[in-house]
This record gives C-alpha cells, sequence and structure tokens, in this order.
C-alpha cells in the first residue's frame, strides 16, 4: 500500500510539474507575440509597415494631419464624404488581397491575388455634378509588378462596366516606401464622358495592383468639390 501511494504522489507532482512548466511556455510565449492595438490578429502574410523609411512626393493637394482634411493652396477641400483609414476599412470591402490595421495608421493591404478591388459600400448618393475630384493617398510598402490605377462606378441608372471608367493620371504609381496622393478628376473620364457628371453616384471601386504580390497602406479617401484655381 505504502508502495503504490508513493507512486500516485510521484504521478501527481510531475502531472503539477508538468502543468506548470506548460503555463510558463504559454506565459513566455504571450509575452513574445505582438499584441494588435484593437485585439485583432493580423491576416496572415499581410505587410502592415514599411520595410524602410517614407518619402511623400509633392503635389498639388496635399493631407493636413493637424486639420485631418485634403488641402489645395492651403486651403481644406470641401468633402461630401471622407474616410480616414486609422483601424479599421471604414464601410470599405476588399477583395482578392489580406487586410488590418497598419502600424502607426491606415488600412494594410497586401495582395495574394492578381487585381485587388476596394468597394465602397453602396448607398452613397453622391452629386457627381457637385463633387468631381476623388483624392487617394496611400503608401507602397512592397513592390508589385503591374499597376492599375483605375476607377470603376455605379450609379443609380448603371452597374459596374468596362464602359465607365477612370484612371490615374501618369506616372501616379508610388515606389516602394513612398507616400503619394493621387487625385482622379472623375468630370475627365477615360471612358464614359460626362456620365459621373451627369449622375448620382451609388458605389465605387478602386483597383489598385493587377498582379499580387504588391502591398499598400491606405492612408486616407475624400470625394470633393474642385477647389477654386484647381485645373
Amino acid at each position: 500500500m505504502k508502495t503504490r501511494h508513493a507512486l500516485l504522489l510521484a504521478m501527481t507532482a510531475s502531472l503539477v510539474l508538468s502543468a506548470c512548466d506548460n503555463a510558463r511556455t504559454r506565459a513566455s510565449n504571450e509575452a513574445k507575440a505582438p499584441v494588435p492595438a484593437n485585439g485583432i490578429a493580423p491576416a496572415v502574410g499581410l505587410i502592415t509597415a514599411p520595410t524602410g523609411p517614407v518619402t511623400e512626393r509633392v503635389g498639388p493637394v496635399t493631407w493636413n494631419e493637424t486639420t485631418r482634411t485634403f488641402e489645395f493652396q492651403g486651403k481644406a477641400l470641401v468633402a461630401a464624404r471622407q474616410w480616414i483609414f486609422n483601424a479599421e476599412p471604414n464601410e470599405f470591402m476588399v477583395t482578392s488581397a489580406a487586410t488590418g490595421p497598419a502600424d502607426g495608421a491606415g488600412l494594410a493591404v497586401t495582395e495574394n491575388r492578381a487585381d485587388v478591388i476596394l468597394h465602397t459600400a453602396a448607398g452613397l448618393d453622391l452629386d457627381g455634378g457637385k463633387y468631381p475630384l476623388l483624392v487617394l493617398r496611400l503608401t507602397r510598402v512592397k513592390a508589385g509588378d503591374l499597376w492599375d490605377g483605375s476607377v470603376h462606378y455605379t450609379t443609380v441608372k448603371h452597374a459596374e462596366t468596362e464602359a465607365y471608367l477612370a484612371k490615374a493620371p501618369k506616372d501616379a504609381n508610388p515606389g516602394l516606401n513612398e507616400t503619394v496622393t493621387i487625385v482622379y478628376d472623375m468630370h475627365k473620364l477615360r471612358r464614359g464622358g460626362d456620365d459621373w457628371k451627369s449622375s448620382k453616384i451609388d458605389q465605387i471601386r478602386l483597383d489598385l495592383d493587377d498582379a499580387p504580390g504588391g502591398a499598400f497602406i491606405i492612408h486616407q479617401i475624400a470625394l470633393a468639390e474642385r477647389p477654386a484655381g484647381y485645373p
């Protein structure tokens, strides 16, 4: 009996020590693992920060972090809608990519298939005649093979088709670790004539790279009036 009792005590002690070792191992691993500010684990393969120093390309429209508005010649743009991507997608739906909060501020987007697409929520009810400028500020954090930079949209009269299309200005493609503010003049469509100008805009689609592998951090997007003096 004494031998059995001693054996049981030894087995119990071993189990307790094993449990304690496991608990210490878990605690150590948890301490080492980064914890996102919002408690949401990043998506697999998501690049959430630049790999080197970031430069910002100078352009006619700039972002004022103090006033949290886009500006032209020192004056704030009048925006019908503005999205500031501090953490969550802010009503945007993303396909063909891993997405999540970026380090600092922004929406991280890493393309895992060709043709990453960002959609606003439907129901914008935007007066296309009054708000011709679509402004997008983003940073490229991984080089891509094929830049697209096109914009599609829907109205109360038509769905999303290749017949209605805007393209980013020439050389708008950001370089690696470069922040660029891209301004689309939707009154100067690549295809569709004056359709935006004469329509109620329901939903907008942004296409970034047209091949897998690239990665971006999207900072802000706005739909704005054309300011005085803007070309």
